[in-house]
């Protein structure tokens, strides 16, 4: 399991890299050959899937589902390294060292998978860290994927813990536009600075800034990730585009956050609003079966410890109890 993650984590499977994204599923691809599992590859502008089960089609009962993206940092976060209690590198806990267990326990128990009469299925896709929308999403609204049961070892909470909600988010890309001008006579343009200050403003007095994680869970937070603007420093700025963030608790629908984000983006004239992707949130049946032999398992389902921790692939996956009970 070790030279799975090991491989997995030397793959620079990020955006912009495309090749790199279908390498990283080829080597899942080759794990799996000649070894009786169904086997499917999709692509999907650019994006790279892969799909093992063990019955094939369309249906599953239960599907395990991760992403093998990861997002780009500096040059040495890629060197792979380990200590007494942890492994380190890009990618070893977002989540490639969930995605080598979850390999290395359907390699391990490959006969009683095959052998039982339901369909168990790996989902790997390589856009989480860009919103999904052409990997999960593509597979399940376009191709037809299902499962009784859906795990998916994923989380900045920690792997020991089970998540009854999730956030929604809104990825916005939004446009400014200014009248540009002479650094030295910038009264006869008009900055689009200024427009982005009351934009900025606005935001904070309709979504305002969270204390602390408690409070956070429950606010809706606001994050702007990249700002691009300018050509030169003598020149006044005649447009800037930016990247908003915004995440909210599933109790508050997607269309009013959206609603609430187009009343501020309206008050401006010189201003356009692309939306990039949307997900409302989720909530999660405490009284479902799967979820009540999942929490007779104990807390050594599958967890981690902080940064890629070694316990995640020491300990393994206790995964199967929920189908012994």
């Amino acid at each position: 399991m070790i030279e799975v993650l090991k491989t997995l984590q030397s793959i620079k499977s990020i955006d912009g890299k495309e090749n790199e994204k279908k390498r990283v599923c080829d080597y899942v691809h080759s794990l799996f050959e000649n070894t009786g599992f169904y086997i499917e590859r999709f692509e999907n502008e650019g994006i790279y899937s892969i799909v093992i089960s063990s019955k094939g089609g369309r249906d599953t009962d239960f599907l395990f589902c991760g992403h093998l993206d990861v997002v780009d940092a500096d040059e040495q976060t890629w060197e792979f390294d380990e200590d007494e209690e942890f492994y380190y590198g890009r990618g070893t806990l977002d989540m490639k060292g969930s995605c080598a267990v979850m390999i290395n326990v359907f390699l391990d128990n490959q006969k009683n998978i095959l052998n039982s009469n339901k369909n168990f299925a790996l989902m790997f896709t390589t856009d989480e860290e860009i919103g999904s929308s052409r990997g999960v999403n593509y597979l399940i609204n376009t191709i037809g994927f299902n499962a009784d049961m859906v795990y998916i070892p994923d989380t900045g909470a920690g792997m020991n813990r089970f998540l009854r909600e999730g956030k929604g988010f809104l990825f916005t890309e939004i446009k400014i536009s200014g009248v540009e001008s002479h650094g030295c006579r910038p009264w006869r343009g008009k900055t689009a600075l200024d427009t982005f200050v009351g934009l900025y403003n606005n935001l904070y007095e309709i979504f305002p800034r969270a204390k602390g994680d408690e409070d956070g869970w429950f606010a809706t937070s606001v994050n702007i990730g990249i700002i691009n603007g300018g050509e030169a420093f003598n020149k006044v700025m005649g447009n800037l585009t930016f990247n908003l963030d915004i995440r909210f608790h599933p109790k508050n629908s997607l269309e009013e956050i959206e609603n609430k984000l187009y009343s501020i983006v309206d008050k401006f004239e010189n201003v356009e609003c692309n939306l990039l992707h949307r997900f409302g949130g989720f909530s999660i049946d405490d009284q479902s079966e799967y979820i009540k032999k999942i929490s007779g398992c104990g807390s050594g389902l599958l967890w981690s410890r902080n940064r890629g921790g070694k316990r995640i692939l020491i300990q393994g996956l206790k995964i199967f109890c929920i189908f012994d009970k």
